[in-house]
């Protein structure tokens, strides 16, 4: 950046600020209301959220099978749970009526990391695993997958992950394994079950 008076700028009047100091550290008065949003957000949001931010059409919904569709998502815009350019909430006394669980998925080459393990080829993927991410916990169930007809077998269970927020919130200490009263913890987040039923449940953890 170069700065060359009267030639890439105006000469100033006197007393005239050219370079205007900014404070970083002041907070806006416009800005929003401050705090740490609880809701609970999918990663897959993210994308048509930031669309319509920048003004651009949000991206259509992802049919099933989507292989066909050049540009889909299957997240939601969440700009209208935005606190508005006055600093109020734009819902302000309603709720969102979503369940409150976010689900991710993670591919992988098999169970022993290797350098394809965060980007593996789709013929390279054998172990898929899904999480349940709730305000209270994260369960984490990892399955065998077969990546000819895109299936995944919920009885070849790899491994499990259970972390509970207000105990465990760096989620150090894996309790899958563990049990509660003579019952497994994992029954506290059925993933295996859900899978099988295809349905979202807000009832976990």
């Amino acid at each position: 950046m170069f700065y060359v008076p009267g030639v890439t700028t105006p000469i100033s009047d006197p007393g005239q600020k050219i370079f205007p100091f900014i404070d970083p550290f002041v907070q806006d008065s416009c800005s929003g209301l401050p705090g740490k949003p609880k809701e609970v957000v999918e990663l897959v949001s993210l994308f048509p959220t930031l669309a319509e931010l920048v003004g651009l059409a949000v991206p259509p919904a992802c049919p099933q099978p989507s292989f066909h569709v050049p540009l889909c998502s299957e997240g939601k815009s969440l700009v209208q749970y935005f606190p508005s350019s006055g600093g109020r909430q734009e819902n302000r006394g309603s709720k969102r009526k979503e369940t409150p669980v976010a689900f991710s998925q993670y591919p992988r080459p098999g169970d022993i990391p290797a350098p394809n393990s965060d980007l593996p080829l789709l013929q390279d993927i054998r172990v898929m695993g899904y999480s349940i991410r709730t305000d209270d916990c994260r369960c984490t169930v990892w399955f065998g997958f077969n990546p000819n007809n895109f299936t995944v077998n919920v009885k070849d269970i790899h491994g499990g992950e259970l972390y509970f927020e207000k105990s465990d919130p760096n989620q150090d200490h894996n309790r899958y394994n563990e049990t509660l009263h003579g019952s497994p913890l994992p029954k506290r987040c059925p993933l295996v079950d859900r899978l099988k039923l295809g349905i979202n449940s807000a009832n976990l953890c």
